[in-house]
């Protein structure tokens, strides 16, 4: 087997730290860089670099993430400490930016935040510094909740399944891997 390339795209002024490709709309994709950019792209149209959205950012830019449940949502980490849960058919400014999940005033570590829960309603963080997960609401911009671990997570992967099908949040920490279920106080979304 071997991989063939088939196009090149030119989208920012410096180094590319991520993309992703809209797991609902695999034409649409999203990348960001030290170039203080989110780009946004189009591969159907014949010079995606052209027809590129480019959003600003105060500091470099580490990760994206498409929401798993709407087209439209995706989110950025960036430098500054913030995390930005941005909508594609308004790309004049985020919808929200989150806070307070980062201890240190200028991080040095990349976090990654990601899309949780019932059709991805939450934003689970973890921060430089921060012996806390955040969770952000998704539809009203609000903190959920600030959990106690107790040690600074080096990255969470939200995705895992136990064999019964469960929902699992797994934190990594020096040499372990905690697994949590989360738990929704309300029944409803936020």
């Amino acid at each position: 087997a071997a991989l063939s390339a088939v196009r090149e795209l030119q989208l920012h002024d410096g180094v590319c730290k991520c993309v992703r490709v809209n797991p609902r709309s695999p034409s649409l994709g999203v990348s960001c860089g030290n170039d203080c950019t989110v780009r946004l792209f189009d591969l159907r149209a014949d010079h995606p670099e052209q027809c590129s959205v480019a959003l600003s950012a105060p500091a470099v830019l580490n990760h994206v993430e498409w929401s798993g449940a709407a087209d439209e949502l995706f989110l950025s980490t960036c430098l500054d400490g913030a995390i930005r849960l941005h909508d594609t058919r308004n790309t004049v400014r985020p919808l929200f930016t989150y806070t307070g999940h980062v201890r240190a005033a200028v991080p040095k570590k990349i976090h990654r935040a990601s899309f949780v829960g019932p059709h991805s309603s939450r934003i689970v963080s973890s921060g430089d510094g921060s012996d806390k997960l955040s969770l952000y609401g998704v539809a009203n911009g609000a903190t959920v909740s600030r959990g106690l671990l107790g040690y600074e997570a080096s990255c969470i992967a939200p995705q895992l399944e136990d064999s019964g099908g469960t929902a699992l949040l797994a934190v990594c920490h020096a040499r372990e891997i905690a697994l949590f279920v989360p738990v929704y106080a309300s029944p409803t979304p936020l």
